[in-house]
């Protein structure tokens, strides 16, 4: 049986994410509380962000990439492709699936 996400702990990407988050802050001397009012959440959010404890969503990567002076890409460098631990697998095979056009809805 699967155990909950909340009993194995922060996925390995998310805590690898944070990892780079805090190394990039740090090194440019940036607190916590910088980084958060510049992206507007509190520094108690960065802080979860930097510890893998919740995942930061693509809009808030996107910022924290350009408060950083970074590309998003800098926050995935170091993870293996071929790591199993890290790199979920696609979801139900979707990934393999041609791609299908969209058609407008009516």
């Amino acid at each position: 049986m699967r155990k909950l996400v909340a009993e194995e702990g922060p996925d390995p990407i998310d805590r690898h994410v944070g990892t780079r988050i805090r190394g990039r802050r740090v090194g440019l001397r940036i607190s916590q509380t910088k980084l958060g009012q510049s992206i507007g959440v509190t520094f108690q959010q960065i802080q979860k962000y930097e510890s893998g404890s919740n995942r930061v969503g693509a809009s808030n990567l996107y910022k924290i990439a350009k408060s950083l002076g970074v590309d998003v890409s800098f926050f995935f460098e170091g993870v293996a492709s071929d790591d199993t631990d890290c790199v979920p697998d696609p979801v139900l095979g979707l990934a393999d699936a041609p791609a299908q056009p969209l058609r407008a809805i009516r």
